[in-house]
């Protein structure tokens, strides 16, 4: 937890998102195991989603160069120096 987040509560386990997130203190070994799967499963699309924006982060500035150089290509078309 950041430091200035952490003076809002007197311990971790009073954070309620820590609370919402721990595992029911009755689960089976089987209801563990489908949790963890579930946990691996969500962590590997986040990571697939982030590599995505990333990749289309990186496409979308040569787009802007590209619209950028256009741009200035259309406006001397109409007689105004660039």
């Amino acid at each position: 937890m950041p430091p200035e987040l952490s003076s809002l509560f007197e311990s971790p386990s009073e954070d309620p998102l820590t609370i919402a997130l721990q595992p029911s203190p009755d689960e089976s070994p089987e209801e563990r195991q489908q949790r963890e799967n579930n946990e691996a499963a969500a962590k590997l699309r986040s990571e697939t989603i982030e590599e995505f924006l990333k990749l289309s982060g990186k496409k979308a500035k040569a787009a802007t160069k590209l619209l950028l150089l256009g741009s200035s290509v259309v406006s001397s078309s109409f007689g105004h120096p660039c």
